[in-house]
């Protein structure tokens, strides 16, 4: 019943297969992180995002999504607000930064933070959820090339009360095509507040973040190891002739 209700709360990209196709604006280069460099579409974000990368995670801050009802009411009531990508369009990518790549790994997850308060017999949830793709990427346009898989966190609160709200995605993992990117499409974040009887009940998202990260690719070892590893082969070969 929990998760049929929370999911029911979200959009219909995780319900069907979304189209494929290009993204339709361009999108902006955030910053770096540890292995990859993350670029945000502004039409889901707003030009100038408030957001925070450390490590592979970056952080979207001052969300403000907020569902609430009001005290007044003796009959209880329900409100709910949320935060749709464009269908079919990417909202965070993901580049695999020099000496990395999805091709040797990728792990990719989602979650977000928020609080809610809780009167009386009443009901708080939030859901966030994306599908991750991979495809290719150039002049800040993306255009997918095969779903991986899909992300969803959520979180509930059924007593009365105030306190954290907060849910985390299990970690996709796998391969990509090389030289592909990593994209997070028709990503939602959903908040609702239901009240049976007297008591303001309201439930906030006040931050989303990703953590995407590629692994590193063999590396060249340096003329100096690479004279070292000669020098012991040769030492080896020397010793069996004798």
């Amino acid at each position: 019943m929990r998760t049929s209700l929370l999911r029911c709360l979200g959009t219909a990209s995780l319900l069907c297969f979304t189209t494929l196709g290009l993204q339709a604006a361009p999108l902006t280069l955030a910053g770096s992180g540890a292995t990859v460099d993350f670029y945000y579409d502004a039409a889901y974000w707003g030009a100038a995002p408030s957001f925070t990368i450390s490590g592979d995670n970056i952080t979207f801050n001052r969300i403000g999504l907020t569902a609430f009802t009001p005290g007044e009411k003796d009959f209880g009531g329900d409100d709910a607000q949320s935060r749709d990508a464009a269908l079919g369009e990417a909202a965070l990518i993901a580049v695999a930064r020099a000496g990395f790549s999805f091709a040797g790994g990728y792990s990719a997850s989602l979650g977000f933070s928020g609080s809610y308060e809780l009167d009386g017999s009443g009901l708080v949830a939030a859901v966030h959820g994306s599908d991750l793709h991979a495809g290719s990427f150039g002049g800040g346009v993306f255009s997918t090339a095969s779903v991986l898989g899909s992300l969803f966190s959520d979180a509930v609160e059924a007593s009365s009360g105030a306190g954290p709200l907060s849910g985390t995605s299990a970690a996709l993992a796998g391969t990509a095509g090389a030289g592909q990117v990593l994209a997070l499409v028709d990503l939602f974040a959903n908040v609702a507040a239901f009240q049976d009887d007297l008591g303001d009940t309201g439930a906030t998202i006040d931050s989303l973040n990703y953590t995407i990260s590629a692994a590193r690719l063999n590396a060249v070892p340096e003329p100096a190891s690479l004279l070292l590893v000669l020098t012991m082969l040769a030492g080896l070969a020397a010793v069996r002739r004798r």
